[in-house]
């Protein structure tokens, strides 16, 4: 889209400053933004999972841990307790249906 600082995005109702600037310290805590604010390779393989920056982070995170880890049996077990447990955790409360 050619917006190199998110301030200057033509939101139709713009955020908070102090909401946007917690916002990028969340995306640096999680290394998607480099120091000048641009997205890092890491962030653009966050941008593709659908979740939440904090989950997709998580997901990635047990992703290159199993990449590390030769031989481990239980690999997939474990890649699935994580993308359940980010799932679960993107909703607001699993135990409640919603119709």
């Amino acid at each position: 889209m050619g917006v190199h600082k998110v301030s200057n995005f033509p939101f139709p109702t713009p955020p908070e400053l102090p909401a946007l600037s917690e916002a990028e310290r969340c995306l640096r805590t999680l290394e998607a933004l480099d120091g000048s604010g641009s997205l890092t390779p890491q962030g653009k393989v966050m941008a593709q999972y659908p979740l939440s920056p904090r989950h997709s982070r998580m997901l990635l995170t047990v992703i290159q841990i199993m990449k590390w880890v030769k031989n481990y049996d239980r690999a997939n077990l474990v890649l699935g307790y994580t993308v359940a447990t980010a799932a679960s955790m993107s909703l607001s409360n699993p135990f409640v249906m919603l119709f």
